[in-house]
């Protein structure tokens, strides 16, 4: 009766190990398996190591793992193999072993036999060399990033003092010119005093516009938690927008609270209102709505965001010009303008610091426009 039940027991056992490797094999398709008993037996492997080559063999069953790790590039695996089966610990480790990259884990899963529970050691090793070099190449794209932005940041120094500098120069010597001596220009000298005086007023916007757009480039000034409802009276308030009796403002009862640096939502909507005054429709009467709604990544399939979360959706939406929407892009570009100075004021960056504010949190905004109709403007920020 003993002779006819133990090959039952090893059949039975044997299909328990294969079971275990199968699934093994399945949730980490892409390790080297390995699994050895309590005396360091290779019991199971893929036969021909699919990733890894410990050395020429094409065969490891029934070898001894130490034999076989011992004096090849994986030596350093011989001390957590041998405590393996002592403290039950795991070990894991990441090494750069001839140029190449691997990361290893050993650890002992539970196995129960018919006669007894027993613990099978479990060696995974990796090829993690691609992803290694890509992580490689996205930190050092970072540090140039990171360089790229530092030089953005002197210029802008550069701008806001050397450059006005002797821009105020030209300013009040053009001022005292046109005080002092008006009267002996002749018309003309008149009309070329005044344009270098409105060309003046121009750089010096442009310098302080391009000052604000260097300075929305940096995420670091502190994210706090910001309630935008009082952040959007503020700039109301301080621009006056609710005492112009020619704008209508359909604003929400409520804003949320978000994680975000004050002074760069403060931008944000300080630009969007400006726009939607700025580009208004000549013969209607100016219409502003802002409006708020919550939203997870799953309902905002048509964008790009960075993480599954919950999102802040923002829209202002006014009654203006409207642009082409071929447009819709171009529009958050540096210095671009889709009209002449002469017809609108402006630089052409102030959608461009929205962008970059938009950016800095990890949000999306796109524009949506119809000529001669409005313009909608759609921020998506994530609360955290």
């Amino acid at each position: 009766m003993k002779n006819s039940t133990q090959p039952e027991t090893t059949v039975d056992e044997s299909a328990r190990m294969l079971k275990l490797y199968q699934l093994l094999a399945t949730s980490l398709a892409d390790n080297e398996i390995f699994l050895f008993d309590q005396d360091f037996k290779i019991i199971m492997t893929e036969g021909s190591p699919r990733f890894v080559r410990l050395q020429a063999e094409e065969n490891f069953v029934g070898k001894n793992l130490h034999e076989l790790i011992e004096s090849g590039k994986f030596s350093f695996l011989k001390d957590p193999v041998t405590t393996l089966f002592q403290n039950n610990s795991r070990y894991d480790s990441e090494h750069e072993i001839e140029g190449s990259f691997y990361t290893t884990a050993i650890y002992a899963a539970e196995h129960e036999p018919a006669e007894d529970k027993k613990f099978i050691g479990v060696l995974l090793i990796k090829d993690i060399t691609a992803l290694t070099r890509k992580q490689r190449e996205l930190e050092l794209l970072n540090k140039r990033i990171d360089r790229s932005n530092q030089e953005l940041e002197n210029f802008a120094y550069v701008a806001s003092h050397d450059l006005h500098a002797p821009l105020r120069k030209i300013q009040s010597f053009g001022k005292l010119l046109s005080d002092r001596y008006a009267e002996a220009l002749t018309g003309q000298g008149q009309v070329y005093l005044e344009r270098i005086l409105d060309s003046t007023k121009r750089m010096e916007r442009l310098l302080d516009d391009l000052l604000s757009f260097s300075r929305s480039t940096r995420s670091d000034g502190g994210m706090v938690p910001t309630d935008l409802g009082q952040v959007l009276q503020d700039v109301l308030t301080d621009n006056n927008l609710l005492d112009q009796p020619e704008i209508t403002l359909n604003i929400p009862t409520e804003l949320p609270v978000i994680r975000a640096v004050p002074s760069q939502m403060q931008q944000l909507f300080q630009n969007l209102l400006d726009n939607a005054c700025k580009f208004k429709h000549p013969d209607v009467p100016t219409v502003i709505d802002v409006r708020y709604r919550r939203a997870t990544t799953a309902e905002l399939p048509e964008l790009e965001l960075w993480t599954e979360a919950e999102y802040c959706v923002l829209e202002f939406a006014d009654n203006g010009i409207g642009f082409d929407q071929e447009n819709a892009e171009r529009i958050f570009n540096i210095f671009q303008r889709l009209h002449g100075v002469s017809e609108y004021q402006g630089s052409g960056i102030g959608l461009a610091i929205c962008k970059k504010v938009v950016d800095n949190h990890r949000g999306v905004i796109k524009a949506t426009g119809v000529p001669g109709a409005g313009a909608i403007f759609t921020i998506v920020l994530p609360f955290e």
